[in-house]
This record gives C-alpha cells, structure tokens and sequence, in this order.
C-alpha cells in the first residue's frame, strides 16, 4: 500500500500539471514533463477544467476501506485469546477455519479460511 508520503507526491504532480495547464501548455507536453500516458493528463486536464486544482487533491486512504473496524478487532482478538475450546470447538487448537469461522460469528463478516491468516488480519489483531 502506498505511504503518504507517495500520496502526497503523487498530489504534488497533479497539482503541477494543473499549474502548467494554466500557463497554457497542451496535455501532450505536460504528460511528457510529468512522465505520465496522455490519458493520464487527459482525464487530469478534464477534471481541472471541470473543477479546478481541488478536483485534483487526493482523495484520501488508497484502497479498499478495512472490512473490520478497531472495535471488531479487538472483539476478535479477545475471542481468540479465551481459546478454541470456549468456541465450543473440540481441541484447543485453532485452526483457519475456525478463526474465520470465530471471526463471522463476532462480526457477521465470512473470511475465506485462508484470508483470516493473511499478514494485515493477523497484525491488526496482534497476532503473527
């Protein structure tokens, strides 16, 4: 995932293709100044037109929103802490399909198996 740094420079660049917009260069060469696809400073030279430099500002976080909020997390986390077997579950061993399946119960959100183990679900709920 992107840093903010990156987002803001990523901003930056939009905003100097609107500045160069305005002293009247063409798309074309503000696409080779900037090193980006002519449909790039197409779309921002048609959304600069539409609604000036702020239709350029980032948009905020990159990427889809986390399905799980830090209130769900720590009911997760806390669920996993208590064991396999206050689950209702037979060992006391926790498996993925039984932290996804814990997951759903606490959330009502169903995990892949293999998606309740991936690096930021486990890291976001204090577990590697």
């Amino acid at each position: 995932m992107a840093r903010k740094a990156d987002v803001a420079a990523l901003e930056a660049r939009r905003f100097e293709a609107a500045r160069r917009f305005a002293r009247g260069e063409s798309q074309a060469a503000v696409a080779r100044a900037l090193d980006v696809t002519p449909m790039t400073a197409c779309r921002w030279y048609q959304t600069w037109t539409r609604e000036g430099e702020a239709g350029l500002k980032a948009a905020g976080r990159l990427g889809r929103k986390p399905s799980l909020d830090h209130r769900q997390l720590a009911r997760i986390d806390l669920a996993l802490r208590r064991g396999p077997t206050a689950h209702g579950f037979a060992t006391d061993l926790w498996t993925l399909p039984r932290i996804a399946e814990v997951i759903e119960r606490r959330t009502g959100l169903r995990f892949h198996p293999g998606c309740a183990c991936r690096p930021n679900v486990n890291a976001r709920i204090g577990r590697t």
